[in-house]
Formats: structure tokens, sequence, C-alpha cells
């Protein structure tokens, strides 16, 4: 019986149950398993939220809603640069909207025809009147480690970049130990 790589994923997401899983179809509803379209590349981000009712913005027509708890976002999208317009963050009679569209840290780059995560959105659950602590971080290579079973039939037909706002070096380097890791395991 072969088994395709999205049920390979959702196999994992089943064995995770600290982490869900939302890999999903692509902006314009196209299924993550279908060969990438020139232009179209992978966005890739976690999210670990401590409170319901989170959204992230990019445009309009892009908005992403992030469960409680720690998840995965898998989707297909244009390449090119980004920057998220805004996170709203409720809580219960308090409405809490942040602009980003200011900020560089919430800029974003995704490479064509490779596998681009940007980072760990995090929203802590204590909050004032006037302020939510939400931040973007690189995340980078605990993310390869934490969910490489999960995003390996992404993996395997395309190359893992960051392309978050800030450089990431760390990140090479550790593939680059992992390589050599793989042809040492080798016989």
């Amino acid at each position: 019986m072969k088994i395709s790589p999205l049920g390979k994923a959702v196999f994992m997401y089943l064995a995770m149950p600290l982490v869900d899983v939302a890999v999903a179809q692509s902006l314009d509803g196209t299924d993550l398993e279908t060969e990438l379209k020139p232009g179209e590349a992978y966005l890739l981000f976690d999210s670990d939220v401590n409170r319901d009712g989170v959204s992230l913005k990019l445009d309009d027509k892009h908005v992403y809603f992030l469960k409680r708890g720690k998840t995965l976002h898998a989707y297909r999208i244009k390449a090119g640069r980004y920057q998220w317009e805004s996170i709203n963050v409720p809580d219960y009679e308090l409405p809490f909207y942040l602009s980003l569209n200011k900020n560089s840290q919430w800029s974003f780059t995704i490479e064509e025809r490779k596998v681009n995560y940007i980072g760990r959105v995090l929203v802590d659950s204590q909050r004032g009147i006037n302020k939510v602590p939400v931040k973007i971080k690189n995340r980078s290579a605990m993310m390869l480690d934490d969910y490489r079973d999960v995003v390996s039939f992404l993996l395997e037909r395309y190359v893992f970049v960051y392309g978050g706002a800030d450089k990431d070096d760390f990140l090479r380097f550790y593939q680059n130990t992992l390589k050599q890791e793989n042809q040492l395991a080798q016989p």
C-alpha cells in the first residue's frame, strides 16, 4: 500500500499530539502536493499562541487564523517580498489590533521554488489594556528538527531557506552539519 506524502504528514500529525499541523492549500486553493508552478514557492511558519481568536493579516484577501497552541502553517504563495499588515489579538471586550506594516521585523522574502520558513509567531497570554506581547522569532533550525517528518515531502523536492527579516548564518551551518552526519551514517 502506497501512502501519499500528505498522508504521511497526517500520520505524523496524529503522532505529535502537542502540535497542530495546518498543512493547508495554496492561497489560490491548489493542493500542496501539486508541483509548484513557475513563480511559486512554499511559505512555512509556525505559531505558539496562548489565547483564542488571534488572526494575522497579510492583505485584504489573506488572513490566517492562529489556533491556541503550537501550529505549523504551510501555504503555496507567489515568490516576492511581503509585509504582514496587522495582527488581531482580542480579549473578551478588549479588542487589540496591532499594525505591523511599518515594522521591518514582520517583513519576509519568498524565493521561487523553495520552502521558505519565515519564523515563529509568538503571542503571550498576558496582556494589558493597550499592550499584548506579540513577536516573530527565527527558529529555523528548531523548526527543521521539530517538523522534519511532517514536511519531509516538501523537503525532499525543494531547498529549505529562511526568508524572515533577519539574516540566518546558523541555518546554513546547521544544514551542512546534518549533511555531513548523513554522509557518515551511510555505509
